[in-house]
């Protein structure tokens, strides 16, 4: 959920939506607007990444791979897998 926030036009440090000036450099100059938490948005960027996995059985064990952006480690085969148009290839 987003929090309501000055950031600091100078140093991009967030302060209190209450603040008049930055309490890191002193400045005035301050934009209101809403930020993510660091752990949202690590947490948000995580289930993107998940959801962009697909699993393939790997041609040798027969194990599961999961590839991320068409690559994978196959754990029992001790080789990288990496999909080029349907087609796997060892690295």
């Amino acid at each position: 959920m987003p929090i309501k926030m000055k950031k600091c036009a100078d140093c991009n440090s967030l302060c209190s939506n209450s603040a008049s000036k930055c309490q890191v450099c002193g400045s005035r100059n301050l934009v209101k607007g809403s930020f993510t938490t660091k752990e949202e948005a690590q947490i948000k960027q995580l289930e993107k990444e998940i959801n962009q996995r697909e699993v393939i059985l790997c041609s040798f064990s027969s194990s599961p791979v999961p590839l991320t952006n068409g690559k994978g480690y196959c754990v029992y085969c001790d080789d990288e897998i990496k999909m080029v148009n349907g087609i796997q290839i060892l690295i």
